[in-house]
């Protein structure tokens, strides 16, 4: 241990741990309704990341318009985007396991929800 920083040479908390006690005081409606949103957010996350992928495999035409800078900044959001996804499937499950069960959420198309929605 680190005398100049003892604080940083205690274990973090797990991010389960600390989005399980976040929703430990709510109640079932307030928990279930927090899931409805993290799963929207989701399906945003995904939307989005299938949206890049497409225009990735797709850029061989804007590579000859951008050049090879171009492509490399689509790779670069796309990896962006699936390493945000990823994180945000630990907290879909997090809180669907404080909820214990999978709450219906409507499908996007019928809420008008899109890709344009990412916070």
């Amino acid at each position: 241990m680190s005398a100049q920083n003892p604080a940083r040479d205690r274990p973090a908390p797990s991010a389960e741990r600390s989005i399980a006690s976040l929703l430990e005081n709510l109640s079932e409606v307030e928990r279930e309704r927090l899931a409805v949103d993290v799963i929207r957010q989701n399906r945003r996350y995904l939307e989005h990341a299938q949206t890049l992928f497409e225009r990735l495999r797709n850029s061989d035409g804007a590579i000859a318009v951008h050049g090879d800078a171009g492509r490399n900044d689509l790779r670069h959001e796309y990896h962006f985007a699936l390493v945000n996804l990823s994180g945000h499937h630990q907290v879909v499950r997090a809180v669907i396991d404080a909820l214990g069960y999978v709450p219906d959420v409507p499908d996007a198309t019928s809420s008008g929800e899109t890709a344009q929605g990412l916070n």
